[in-house]
């Protein structure tokens, strides 16, 4: 007990702890993701999340991974605790989007995607994710709208196509 508290043993040391431990189990999990091997990945990521429920980053790899899986509604309950990890985690926001078109589900769909843009106008894939669902909605001239924002964006230097707060 002396030894703990001489080094200082808090309820932030643990937070500490959290953070720092959670990154390797995180990694492996991205790692096997990537590689093919899902299931496994998961479970890391589930490691990571256990040791730090607050990593968004782990929630929306696990997002990800649910969708490679074809199971937008795991994707979507992820993506949901990413979001509540950081509100403003606009890949979060968009690939939630993603699984909610998978399922069909349009209209929220479009309700994520502009949140993604209303959070930061310059993220590509929100602007092209949103035109290809106004396509899917029959709404061309939306749509078009759509490619004429990069379009402008691009040219005005804004070609930001990720997040400042996916680093």
């Amino acid at each position: 007990l002396e030894k703990s508290r001489a080094r200082g043993s808090t309820e932030g040391d643990a937070e500490t702890y959290s953070r720092k431990y959670d990154v390797p189990w995180y990694s492996k999990g991205a790692t096997l993701i990537l590689m093919g091997q899902i299931e496994e990945g998961i479970e890391c990521l589930d490691m990571a999340l256990s040791i730090n429920p607050n990593n968004e980053v782990a929630w929306v790899s696990k997002g990800n991974a649910y969708s490679k899986l074809g199971d937008p509604d795991n994707a979507i309950e992820s993506y949901n605790n990413a979001l509540i990890s950081n509100p403003r985690y606009i890949i979060a926001w968009n690939n939630r989007g993603n699984a909610f078109a998978r399922r069909k589900d349009y209209v929220e769909a479009l309700k994520n995607y502009n949140r993604a843009i209303k959070l930061n106008p310059n993220y590509q894939d929100a602007w092209i994710n949103k035109g290809y669902v106004l396509m899917k909605m029959g709404k061309q001239e939306e749509a078009l709208k759509c490619v004429s924002m990069i379009e402008q964006r691009r040219n005005e230097g804004g070609q930001s196509k990720t997040a400042a707060s996916s680093a």
